[in-house]
């Protein structure tokens, strides 16, 4: 296989924020990286410098002449009021030539968009059927890298296992930014974690995902060891310094600049074994009724368009549903109904008069772009109120592993996940007694993933 794309000592900062130092790879044709990393990292701005969508502050980038590359963006831009046929084409360097028409038509067809037909306007797809035309408009560019950040949010099962089947069988190269790890696990024969605390800033693994789970174990049981051991001997080594005068006289200024040099090392070691995760746990409501939510044979339809039909459903304390089915099928929709931001077209629905919501939603719509972190928890005063307690505003945003340096930027300057994050600090905020989590997972990174697993576990209410 042959280098295609050669990067070395990258580095970029983002609002006066260091996001990688000085990070050095190579990408393969064949490649199927997946690319990982705490929120924050600078992944997504690391695929956006090798598309040279953005510059980095300084290192140098290296591509195969003639390379190709699409780019499917987090979250994909349309152009207003464009059709899936004319969106497909803006792709194309050729996008009237008879031959380019063809190609997206065949797209139009591959990816099961012929449910709406090639004039149907993008503004008014679901979520995972715009995603499935942003990478149609990418593929159409015939890439020899593909470049897939969190493709597989808003989709469907069936549209996921479509999409592992699509990697699979390319002959280009891929690098993907994901935290589904089943996903990664089936389309990645590589992975680089994007990480401060690894040295140089980045680990590369060779290998699936559970490859790279066994090495970075071994990995870290490795720098805690020798984290240990360096200890020990910096402190013999400041034992000795302690004898002044006598470390004086023996004149071995060597071995007291050995232990300056140990002393840095030590340091360095002790930040990258720091695994702190965000401390997540929802405010259970202090009223729990027994019946929160009935529904009786409820429909909702607009139009001549029917969401559902005639669904009965019980939620009570402790109940726990996971709401799957095929993109535009009406998921939110139904989650609307039941705690009345929409009225049911048809039937009965009762809420208890104590039902209490914390309500995540996957658009991100109650978030300011323009409002700072701080102000966007706490809008009056530097104070929130948490399980009873008054805490500092600052000392609370601590908790989701939030700089200090963050706190004052506006939300539209943080990654997706960490506007995630910010999401579940306010629903936090919130006693209640039913989660409903709008696919709460988007973007967030593995060690908060695995937090809030155990949170959503241990929450005494219906989720």
């Amino acid at each position: 296989m042959s280098v295609i794309v050669s990067v070395h000592q990258l580095s970029k900062s983002f609002a006066a924020r260091p996001l990688f130092n000085s990070i050095t790879f190579a990408i393969e044709s064949g490649d199927r990286i997946g690319l990982i990393g705490p929120n924050g990292a600078g992944k997504s701005t690391l695929l956006r410098i090798i598309a040279s969508k953005t510059s980095p502050d300084s290192g140098q980038i290296s591509m195969q002449r003639g390379l190709r590359i699409g780019f499917l963006e987090q979250v994909p831009s349309f152009s207003e009021n464009a059709s899936i046929l004319s969106t497909i084409l803006e792709g194309s360097t050729a996008p009237t030539d008879w031959e380019s028409v063809a190609n997206a038509k065949e797209y139009i067809s591959k990816f099961d968009l012929t449910t709406f037909g090639e004039e149907a306007l993008v503004g008014d797809l679901s979520g995972g059927w715009k995603k499935r035309v942003a990478l149609a408009r990418e593929l159409i560019r015939k890439p020899d890298l593909l470049l897939l950040d969190e493709p597989t949010n808003h989709l469907d099962i069936e549209s996921i296992l479509w999409l592992e089947n699509l990697i699979n069988r390319s002959s280009f190269a891929t690098l993907t930014i994901t935290h589904d790890r089943l996903f990664l696990q089936r389309v990645a024969n590589r992975i680089f974690e994007l990480d401060p605390r690894h040295a140089g800033g980045l680990l590369s693994v060779n290998g699936a995902y559970t490859s790279y789970l066994e090495i970075r174990e071994q990995m870290i049981s490795a720098q805690e060891q020798k984290e240990v051991i360096l200890k020990n001997t910096l402190r013999r080594e400041t034992e000795w310094l302690r004898q002044g005068a006598k470390a004086r006289t023996t004149k071995q200024q060597a071995r007291i600049q050995r232990a300056e040099g140990l002393k840095q090392e030590v340091d360095e070691l002790t930040i990258r074994n720091q695994n702190r995760t965000a401390k997540i746990d929802f405010q259970g409501n202090e009223k729990n009724p027994k019946k929160l939510i009935e529904a009786r044979k409820i429909s909702k339809a607009y139009g001549s368009k029917q969401i559902f039909h005639e669904l009965d459903l019980m939620i009570t304390p402790g109940t726990r549903i996971g709401l799957i089915g095929p993109n535009g099928s009406g998921k939110s929709t139904l989650i609307r109904v039941l705690i009345g931001q929409e009225n049911p077209s048809l039937g009965q629905l009762f809420r208890s008069e104590h039902l209490s919501v914390a309500y995540f939603d996957q658009t991100r719509d109650a978030l300011d772009p323009n409002i700072s972190l701080v102000k966007t928890l706490s809008p009056v005063g530097d104070y929130v109120e948490y399980r009873g307690t008054k805490t500092h505003i600052r000392s609370y945003l601590d908790r989701f592993l939030f700089s200090q340096s963050q706190m004052d930027m506006t939300v539209g300057k943080l990654s997706g996940g960490e506007q995630s994050r910010v999401l579940i600090a306010r629903l936090m905020l919130t006693p209640a007694n039913l989660l409903v989590l709008d696919e709460p997972t988007n973007d967030l990174d593995m060690a908060t993933l695995n937090v809030l697993e155990d949170c959503l576990t241990d929450f005494g209410g219906a989720v």
